[in-house]
């Protein structure tokens, strides 16, 4: 199920598999929040109530997509590596449960903004991350940092 980026033996480690894969289903979720999310208002008509077109308003939250992704995303993987640099080895399911609940802080950033459209799918993103993107934890587990790759133990 990890069709992004497929973790092969010598080549990529651990974490790193985790950030492409995240950033992928981050930026894919953005630009869902993108065509979602309200539409901006209009600077140039002094109307209280006008609002751009769908097209300048997408294209006005797409951009603010790198910023939420070093809002939300460094966090979360921040918080992957202190998780996984945690235990040495971790039951079946147990680090992905885990994982996928830690992982829901850094969205809280955007219950402020008061859209629970964008709310809830960048909830979602987290989620489908968490249950189907994020690579197996390794099952050697014991001399294993996510930090290094596998011709480095």
């Amino acid at each position: 199920m990890n069709w992004i980026l497929k973790p092969r033996q010598n080549s990529f480690p651990w974490l790193a598999i985790c950030t492409v894969n995240y950033s992928a289903v981050f930026l894919l979720g953005w630009a869902l929040i993108s065509l979602t999310a309200p539409r901006i208002f209009d600077p140039a008509n002094p109307a209280p109530d006008a609002r751009l077109d769908l097209w300048p308003s997408f294209l006005y939250y797409l951009a603010a997509g790198p910023g939420m992704l070093l809002l939300i995303g460094t966090p979360s993987i921040v918080l992957l590596a202190l998780i996984a640099g945690r235990r040495k080895k971790w039951l079946a399911g147990e680090f992905k449960m885990l994982a996928g609940s830690l992982l829901l802080l850094p969205v809280a950033i955007l219950i402020p903004v008061g859209t629970w459209p964008m709310l809830l799918i960048q909830v979602t993103a987290q989620i489908l991350f968490t249950a189907y993107l994020m690579p197996p934890y390794p099952a050697n587990a014991e001399s294993v940092s996510p930090l290094r790759t596998d011709s480095s133990r």
